[in-house]
């Protein structure tokens, strides 16, 4: 490669990965409207402990105005530093309905009677009916809902900016229920350097399925568990599956499941067979039926893929706040043991992602590829990662070296593999910066037709010494 197309080259990387970052710092901060106690649904005229909902401005979603919910552990005002869990609402939910969760059944067994031991702060944002997730397009209204960008990027520093918690991976936990567990899921699996545990509660965890809606009979759609019954186009939030699917599959926790490695994974799930609980009725077990095989199917690839995980069963469980509330009282225990570990940065990762630029455990990774596909890392480390994917991609190590010091940055012989510089020198961070040429840009996009099979990308391993 000559001199000229290196320096054109390495420009063109800088440009893209300058354009992120400024799209990136873009984000508007969250501002507080408001703060109000709030009381049960059930129970209209009883204030629910330690519970304040925020009305926030500057969101990145809808008319720019969401809400939430803070628990706050007992003692808060005389303690700091606590950590951190997320919980996100299912389908048709809102910021009400972690704080309300089987109050209509038995206000002494609410989600604040259930941790008032757990020195834990609890954040419950509203999330609609979206699947947590940014859109594809804009809503009829010509809204874009950026969910993902407003749970991510704006609320995790807003509530760490207001409130006495960790702001380490180690403190940070996320959990959901039903689409909340494809929520929680997929935001643990795309951002695994932010949370250290990831708890799903009859989790939708496999998107793949809505691609369906449209092409089941309307008598079976119940059962499918699919949005449409509910009046939602998927395409509209991850695009037409058929020239689309790459990005569904950016988003599916089933598909990114390899990312939840270094994480504490529990989730659990009922096969909708009982019938003498409260909220227990055919739409309800009919529900947990189908997200039953969801994460039956989720557990034998964790299983496959030899992943640690913890997978609870209730075969009476239904799709009901009662069952909802009793395996997240079950989880609890996990998340304090999973705090209590102070989970920081894996020594090794692997990680695979559709972005053309990221960030992960303090790498930044910026191709330059004609389409949207997935670059898979594995092995990353100190010693080097190994990559597989095409075109061009530039990539900054954490501030794990000696400011200034040289390294030797290779791969081994391989037709159309490329590494250079060759000797970079650590900037005053101590970090390198390097390229790494994995062939041409593949034409297809990736799982459309005429795309080159994943087994036939090139790889490659680059070693740091």
């Amino acid at each position: 490669m000559d001199t000229l197309a290196v320096v054109r080259r390495g420009l063109a990387l800088a440009a893209s990965l300058l354009v992120t970052l400024a799209v990136q710092a873009s984000v508007p901060a969250l501002e507080t409207v408001s703060a109000t106690s709030v009381t049960y649904n059930a129970a209209p005229g009883l204030t629910i402990p330690r519970t304040t909902e925020y009305l926030l401005d500057n969101a990145a979603v809808g008319d720019g105005l969401t809400k939430v919910r803070v628990l706050l552990p007992v003692g808060y005002e005389a303690g700091q530093n606590y950590p951190v869990v997320y919980l996100l609402h299912g389908f048709s939910g809102s910021e009400t309905t972690w704080s309300n969760m089987n109050a209509v059944n038995d206000l002494n067994d609410t989600l604040e009677t259930s941790t008032r031991n757990a020195n834990i702060v609890f954040v419950m944002p509203d999330g609609d009916n979206d699947f947590y997730s940014d859109w594809y397009e804009p809503n009829a209204g010509g809204t874009m809902r950026n969910w993902e960008t407003y749970h991510i990027q704006q609320l995790i520093p807003w509530v760490e900016a207001n409130f006495k918690v960790r702001r380490d991976r180690g403190g940070r936990a996320i959990s959901g229920l039903s689409m909340g567990g494809f929520g929680c899921t997929t935001y643990a699996s795309r951002h695994p350097d932010l949370f250290a545990g990831v708890f799903s509660i009859s989790g939708a965890v496999n998107n793949i399925p809505l691609a369906a809606v449209g092409a089941i009979p309307d008598g079976l759609i119940a059962y499918a568990n699919l949005p449409a019954v509910l009046d939602i186009d998927p395409a509209q939030i991850w695009g037409p599956f058929l020239s689309q699917a790459v990005l569904w599959h950016g988003r599916n926790p089933f598909t990114l499941m390899n990312n939840l490695r270094p994480l504490t994974v529990w989730y659990a799930t009922g096969l909708g067979l009982g019938n003498d609980m409260p909220g227990d009725n055919p739409t309800t077990r009919a529900m947990e039926a189908a997200v039953g095989a969801l994460n039956y199917e989720f557990n034998l690839k964790m299983l496959a893929l030899n992943i640690p995980h913890t997978f609870h069963v209730n075969p009476l469980g239904t799709h009901s706040g009662y069952y909802f509330l009793q395996w997240f009282k079950q989880a609890l225990p996990v998340m304090e043991q999973t705090f209590a570990a102070n989970a920081g940065t894996p020594a090794s990762f692997d990680y695979q992602a559709i972005e053309s630029s990221f960030d992960i455990f303090g790498w930044n990774i910026a191709t330059q590829r004609d389409v949207v596909e997935f670059l898979y890392l594995t092995d990353v480390s100190r010693d080097g990662l190994t990559l597989k994917g095409s075109g061009v991609v530039a990539v900054t190590t954490p501030p794990a070296y000696s400011p200034n010091s040289l390294h030797w940055v290779s791969a081994p012989p391989q037709l159309g593999i490329d590494v250079w510089p060759n000797w970079p020198r650590a900037d005053a961070q101590g970090r390198l910066h390097f390229n790494v040429k994995l062939g041409q840009s593949h034409d297809a996009q990736q799982f459309t037709a005429g795309a080159v099979p994943v087994d036939d990308w090139k790889k490659t391993r680059v070693n740091i010494n």
